[in-house]
């Protein structure tokens, strides 16, 4: 069976994305945020944040998970992922 759906991006183009699995539908959701640049979009607490959200999710549940006591950034641009990481770390 094969489900359509309809995204819409901020520049009113549609994209139609078919699919008939779970693997699919991340591939095709990665399409689009790259496509659509929506890592230049995001932010926490007002400081940009290029760092792909799900990547930062699972990141985070990493450190938890494990007790990790220490987190070096390296290549930061606006602090973004080093203000979300202490947050977490915190």
């Amino acid at each position: 069976m094969t489900t359509t759906t309809t995204l819409s991006s901020s520049t009113t183009s549609k994209f139609y994305i078919y699919y008939d699995n779970l693997a699919q539908i991340n591939e095709e959701y990665y399409k689009f945020y790259e496509l659509n640049k929506e890592w230049q979009k995001k932010s926490f607490l007002g400081v940009q944040f290029l760092q792909n959200p799900n990547d930062a999710i699972t990141i985070a549940e990493i450190l938890h998970d494990q007790d990790i006591d220490l987190v070096i950034e390296t290549g930061t641009y606006r602090g973004g992922a080093a203000l979300f990481f202490a947050s977490i770390m915190y």
